[in-house]
């Protein structure tokens, strides 16, 4: 794994839809704006308000998920990063122009290169986040936290800032 990236933030601060945002930019990313439109509108449709997405983007597989505002929620994350079968229902993969249902059983053809959790500010899923990262194996994960705050109000940008931290990893 080489990296953990959580997307801090208080409550409806739009850390969701920022996850939601970059979802669109990773998949789109080099396509056809008719492809970029089908991805936007499959993402819109099946994955609000709380998303579990599998990105294959450049050579890595690109876990996003949302639900961490809290203990449960931090929890259902981190199964699904180490691609447990607790928690969570329905994951997403987005490939060249689609996005479908990924059955559980096939989870592990895509082992996790990068992971991005939205989280509190601060408090326990910003713990377990980091408790996460010290125990991803077979590598040592680069801890990243990006307060929402820091950069600016716009999720659009905040997306685009996750984009180019992801392309340079």
């Amino acid at each position: 794994m080489k990296a953990v990236i959580g997307l801090s933030g208080c409550e409806d601060s739009g850390k969701t839809t920022t996850l939601v945002l970059l979802a669109k930019k990773l998949a789109s990313d080099g396509k056809t704006p008719t492809v970029i439109k089908n991805i936007e509108d499959a993402i819109d449709s099946y994955a609000n308000p709380d998303i579990e997405i599998v990105i294959p983007y450049r050579g890595m597989n690109i876990y996003l998920a949302s639900r961490a505002d809290n203990l449960e929620g931090i929890e259902c994350d981190i199964a699904f990063f180490e691609q447990k079968d607790e928690g969570w229902d329905d994951i997403w993969i987005l490939t060249e122009n689609s996005i479908s249902r990924l059955d559980k059983k096939f989870l592990k053809k895509y082992p996790p290169d990068i992971c991005v959790a939205a989280c509190r500010s601060r408090g326990i899923t910003c713990s377990k986040l980091r408790e996460f990262t010290l125990r991803a194996k077979p590598h040592y994960p680069i801890e990243l936290i990006v307060r929402k705050n820091n950069i600016t109000e716009d999720p659009n940008l905040i997306a685009e800032y996750l984009k180019t931290i992801i392309s340079n990893l």
